[in-house]
Formats: structure tokens, C-alpha cells, sequence
């Protein structure tokens, strides 16, 4: 289950950007469970 943090607000505008976000904390505060979230929302553009 995929609790809806704040941070997730702030981060989703700069997503379309090509620039590195980088998030940082303590151990266990759910640092990959945003980021996999993230990416699954995100729609992969192919190159013909």
C-alpha cells in the first residue's frame, strides 16, 4: 500500500525536466518506494 507524501507534490513538476533530482534522508523513510512510485507514473517516450 502506496501511502501519498507531500514531497511527492513538490518533486512531480520537475519530472518532465532533464535534470537530477536528488533525495536524501535517513534510512527507512520510504526513499525507494517514491522513487519506484514516481516511475511508475512516469510515460516512457520511445524513438522510432
Amino acid at each position: 500500500m502506496y501511502i501519498h507524501r507531500e514531497l511527492e507534490d513538490l518533486i512531480s513538476p520537475f519530472l518532465k525536466r532533464k535534470e537530477i533530482i536528488i533525495i536524501t534522508g535517513p534510512r527507512q523513510i520510504r526513499k525507494t518506494t517514491l522513487l519506484e512510485h514516481l516511475n511508475s507514473q512516469l510515460k516512457y517516450e520511445t524513438k522510432p
